[in-house]
């Protein structure tokens, strides 16, 4: 199960006024799982910035950084992005939040200027500015400020609580008291997150053990107490990786209906619509798993106040588009195909999933030349594009040795590249050739010793071949090397102890 909490709104730093609510909530890294979607790499781990990491990657990257108190990390990041940041709105308003922490309040207040002057309705702007506002004094500037954000987000609790405490130092106590009453009315959000939290927290530890029925639940059981977008989200991913497929798609529904009420809950419904859709058209539901997409673009579209969740959903809006192009040929619409292949290059000139499927509809139009340069820019880009068009194609047998050899070729043309033996390891695992895929990713540990993608898949190829001792091994370094990002690897030894201490009662529901 991968944990996706809820990009929080309006998470400024703790102000001066007292608070009666706890300032800072849990915020957990928004990892995708080995084959999320289009063979695409959402969110980076921490360490060296990739050369094409997007402005807005760094954005959600960088908050996820600072809500984990790494101002430092969150800092490097948006460095590494900053001569692309051009007209980023949501690139300064996250910076202004790094430069408070660090107590830097004027650069802190140029950033927020900056933010405002490219998008006038950056919510968390005018929060970070009423901060600093506060801060120095300026206490009717900062009431102007949280008004505005008050007026772009009206269900956030905390502005109110700010603004009163601003009205109550200039004496205006009637006007405090109002707001006051709002923010108790509407402060039933803030415990309902720290709950939510709590039983999130408590399954991740479950899941972490092996005890994903007892996972199961818990969450069951949270939801049907108080539902919440993220219980619910996390409930269809747990049904989804034990392929109780119906449960998932009922439990996806109810993120869906919940985050799409919310406004602070909007990333919940975006996660949801994205896995839903997905799940729908692995059961060959085109036409359901179209509209999933359809309404996650619509839904990036739409926007988002805060510059954080605006940048997620600006990153999902381009899965979203692989994807609907990969159901459009399914269901044999190669012209609206096409278009969303067009409009994501556009949006990524590097995505090899649209520049393959796009190739695939040239040779059908029997545009030989463009299907040739589109091909060769798929390869250039990324070869999980070439694999997934060709499982469209041909029988599974034939599409691995097709995408082995397409891959194999890549890897003589660029022999110093890892991506390639990445894409081979994973579809020989994926298509049961153990024994293959641990070839390509010793090529890849011997480079990079801590990759735990590859330590985890090569773990699961040891597991299958019965070699306990080396899977867990394998598992253990993953863990070591990064215990968030492999805490897959918990359900993995889980399973090697039963394997190798067997129970009479196998009633436990095991990793897919």
């Amino acid at each position: 199960m991968v944990h996706k909490f809820e990009l929080g709104t309006n998470q400024n730093p703790a102000h001066k006024f007292p608070q009666r609510f706890p300032q800072r909530f849990p915020f957990v890294a928004l990892f995708t799982s080995l084959t999320l979607a289009a063979g695409s790499c959402l969110f980076l781990p921490y360490g060296a910035e990739a050369a094409d990491t997007t402005v807005d990657q760094a954005i959600v990257k960088a908050a996820m950084a600072r809500q984990q108190k790494k101002t430092d990390e969150a800092m490097r990041v948006l460095a590494a992005v900053e001569s692309k940041a051009g007209k980023s709105a949501g690139f300064y308003a996250e910076r202004a939040a790094n430069y408070i922490d660090k107590g830097n309040l004027e650069s802190a207040l140029a950033d927020c200027d900056r933010s405002l002057k490219i998008n006038p309705k950056m919510s968390d702007a005018h929060d970070r500015k009423a901060y600093c506002l506060a801060v120095k004094g300026n206490t009717l500037a900062a009431i102007g400020e949280y008004s505005t954000v008050i007026k772009l987000n009206p269900q956030s609790p905390k502005p109110y609580y700010n603004r009163a405490m601003a009205y109550k130092k200039l004496g205006k106590l009637e006007l405090a008291g109002k707001d006051l009453q709002q923010f108790d009315k509407l402060s039933g959000k803030l415990v309902a997150r720290e709950q939510e939290s709590a039983v999130l927290e408590a399954v991740h530890k479950q899941v972490r053990e092996g005890n994903r029925a007892t996972a199961i639940e818990a969450l069951e059981s949270a939801n049907k107490s108080f539902p919440m977008a993220g219980l619910a989200y996390n409930l269809g991913l747990l049904y989804r990786d034990s392929n109780n497929y119906p449960r998932a798609l009922k439990a996806f529904a109810q993120a869906i209906e919940l985050g799409i009420k919310d406004q602070e809950k909007t990333s919940s419904a975006a996660f949801a619509y994205l896995d839903r859709g997905m799940l729908l058209a692995k059961l060959g539901k085109y036409k359901d798993a179209l509209r999933d997409f359809t309404s996650l673009i619509a839904l990036a579209d739409k926007g988002h106040p805060v510059n954080s969740v605006n940048s997620l959903l600006k990153e999902y809006r381009k899965l979203a588009l692989g994807e609907r192009a990969r159901t459009y040929v399914m269901l044999k619409e190669p012209d609206k195909a096409l278009a969303d292949c067009n409009q994501l290059i556009a949006l990524n000139p590097k995505a090899g999933l649209a520049y393959q499927i796009r190739s695939a509809i040239y040779k059908v139009q029997k545009k030989d030349a463009l299907a040739k340069a589109d091909e060769a820019k798929a390869k250039k880009f990324g070869a999980t594009a070439a694999i997934d068009t060709s499982l469209l194609l041909s029988s599974p047998e034939a599409a691995y040795r097709k995408a082995y050899e397409q891959l194999t070729q890549i890897i003589k043309e660029h022999p110093a590249e890892m991506h390639p033996y990445n894409e081979r390891a994973f579809l020989s695992l994926n298509a049961k050739y153990y024994k293959a895929a641990i070839e390509d990713f010793n090529v890849i540990l011997k480079k990079t010793p801590q990759d735990v993608k590859a330590l985890l898949g090569r773990g699961q190829c040891y597991f299958f071949l019965c070699d306990y001792a080396s899977a867990g091994d394998d598992f253990d370094k993953a863990l070591a090397a990064d215990p968030q990002k492999a805490f897959a690897a918990h359900t993995w030894k889980a399973r090697i102890k039963e394997k190798l201490s067997p129970r009479e009662d196998h009633s436990d529901v095991r990793a897919d």
